[in-house]
Order: structure tokens, then C-alpha cells, then sequence
């Protein structure tokens, strides 16, 4: 689907919904990307290894938050069981290891900001997201 396409279908739908359909491109995005060439991946919070299809993209700031629904360093591949128990401290073991010390504190400072997406940055992140998808799947195979 191109952008233009695709945003005539975004003008016709809230634009909570939206943002819910690039999100749940960006977690299948952050699942595959972690794959490896068999499309196995681990989970950020306990290491357990599974299908990429039967992982979760999980949110280390709840998704409620806007400004860091759609931050690809706020999501990661996760476990069905880590996801839904929320194991915080392994997921913030990760995010200092992955990215630096301390970098749990700021993803919380960026969720507190305020952000006003619009249509067309959604569009631009889902064409973006669902490019990089494609390339993924055809690297693991699918």
C-alpha cells in the first residue's frame, strides 16, 4: 500500500486507531528484527527462546503513554509470560545493558512529554515499519 493510499484510509479512521495499527506494525517489526535466520528470537526480560510469531512486542512504558507508544528503544521483543506478568526488572537489566546504566529513567522522562501525532508522521512510520518488515521476512525466509 502506498502513502498516499494509506493515508486516504487513515483519514477515515480516529486517529487512536491509527496509532494502534502502526504500533502493532512497529511490535512485529522489534520481533523479526531480533530474529535470528530461523526466525528464533529472545525475550529482553528472561532470555527465553521462541518463534518471533510467538513473542510479544512489549512496551517497557506502558503503551497508554503517547509519546513512547511508537519508540522502537521503548519496544522489545518479549515473552507471552514476561509481557503479561511484566517482569520490569529483567526488561530494565536489558535496557542498561543494551543501551546504557540508567536508560530505564530516561524512557520514563520521554513518556511524560507530550506528543500530538499526526496522520501523516503515522503514515510515514508504518510505510517505514512495514519496509522493514519485508526485508526481515525475506532474510528468515517467509
Amino acid at each position: 500500500m502506498n502513502g498516499e493510499t494509506m493515508l486516504k484510509r487513515f483519514k477515515s479512521w480516529s486517529l487512536s486507531k491509527c496509532i494502534e495499527k502502526t504500533a502493532q506494525d512497529l511490535q512485529l517489526l522489534v520481533r523479526i528484527e531480533s530474529a535470528d535466520a530461523k526466525g528464533f528470537a529472545s525475550c529482553c526480560s528472561c532470555g527465553r527462546r521462541d518463534h518471533y510469531k510467538k513473542l510479544n512486542g512489549g512496551h517497557y512504558v506502558s503503551r497508554g503513554f503517547k509519546a513512547t507508544i511508537l519508540d522502537r528503544q521503548n519496544v522489545h521483543a518479549q515473552c507471552v509470560r514476561c509481557n503479561v506478568i511484566d517482569n520490569l526488572p529483567g526488561y530494565t537489566a536489558f535496557l542498561d545493558v543494551e543501551y546504557e546504566k540508567g536508560f530505564s529513567m530516561e524512557l520514563m522522562e520521554r513518556a511524560r512529554s507530550i506528543k500530538q501525532w499526526t496522520r501523516e508522521e503515522l503514515v510515514e512510520l508504518r510505510i517505514q515499519f512495514r519496509k522493514e518488515i519485508k526485508e526481515h521476512r525475506k532474510r528468515i525466509g517467509e
